[in-house]
């Protein structure tokens, strides 16, 4: 293991600075856990420790700190017990802090562009699960967490987005037994969990990566949830087919629904500007998505920009059986 140390004041140029390095050298730990020759890359400066995210409600209070020698949470309860909980050095920023029940989630951004979901124990204040993933989605009720499969970045060819559901009032091994007969992924080992729920059948199961591009499934947006928790939408990708997807699943039951419309104007424009500004290349925040189940719509927005010079919008009707 080879160490490259820099020091820098600001907290934020550090943070730009390593990723950079991540991203230039392609050898950003996350992904890599097989590289021929791992470099970490160590960006120090001032111990001046910073709040980057904060939770406050009637049982406790959380606090996000990071400096340049460490990321943790803080945990305050009312009784007056303080806790700190330490986060992985992979961690360049925290994004979400949220409570359901007595479990305490973490969605920590990485370096090299994956996720990182902690769940936390907040009464015994310990980590009881942990794992990496992309495009993680808190549902507005704090239950459940939409998220696509985690998969290497480097040195594999053909990944595939596969959407799983997260839930919070199971235990980690109830979240993993639909993982029994996954094929075993990639990269970080407790990522192989979920409820698979986007596609559906035997391709749920299957190998991540080496997928043919035409019929690999790529995420295009973030995650939008209906405001009841039971449903949430997102834009996929399948070769040329630019979907607005759907997806019901039930966590009573474990039913899942999903319904697909071809997004035609949205593919047609994606596959001409795909030689130098690709529909696939845009940030998942430049979609805007809205899941209204009560007006039995999907609205889809973007805004304008080379490939749009007039923005993109498109409102989908949804079946009954998708709002009911």
């Amino acid at each position: 293991m080879k160490n490259i140390e820099f020091n820098v004041p600001s907290l934020a140029v550090r943070s730009k600075l390593a990723k950079t390095f991540c991203l230039t050298l392609l050898l950003c730990t996350s992904g890599l856990p097989y590289a021929a020759n791992p470099v970490r890359v160590k960006v120090s400066g001032p111990s001046t420790e910073a709040v980057v995210k904060e939770y406050e409600d009637d049982l406790l209070s959380v606090r996000a700190v990071a400096s340049s020698s460490r990321s943790l949470i803080d945990l305050r309860t009312r009784d007056g017990a303080s806790r700190e909980i330490q986060l992985s050095r992979d961690v360049e920023r925290t994004e979400v802090v949220a409570r359901h029940g007595d479990r305490l989630v973490v969605i920590n951004t990485l370096f090299g562009g994956a996720s990182e979901v902690l769940v936390v124990d907040w009464k015994e204040g310990r980590s009881i699960d942990r794992f990496w993933c992309y495009a993680p989605s808190l549902s507005p009720d704090n239950s459940s967490i939409a998220f696509v499969r985690f998969y290497p970045t480097h040195f594999v060819s053909g990944p595939e987005s596969q959407y799983r559901v997260y839930r919070l009032d199971r235990t980690p091994e109830a979240n993993r037994v639909y993982s029994k007969h996954q094929t075993a992924g990639l990269g970080h080992p407790a990522s192989d969990l979920g409820q698979p729920v986007y596609p559906l059948g035997r391709r749920a199961l299957r190998q991540n990566v080496e997928v043919p591009e035409p019929d690999a499934h790529q995420h295009m947006s973030r995650v939008a949830w209906s405001d009841d928790s039971k449903a949430f939408a997102f834009i996929d990708a399948e070769g040329p087919r630019v979907d607005a997807v759907v997806v019901r699943a039930n966590a009573a039951t474990d039913e899942v629904k999903a319904w697909s419309w071809p997004l035609d104007k949205l593919a047609d424009v994606c596959i001409r500007g795909m030689e130098k500004e690709g529909c696939t290349t845009l940030p998942v925040q430049a979609y805007e998505l809205a899941l209204d189940l009560r007006g039995g719509q999907l609205r889809v927005k973007l805004p304008a920009s080379s490939l749009f010079p007039n923005g993109y919008s498109s409102a989908v009707s949804l079946p009954a059986a998708a709002v009911q």
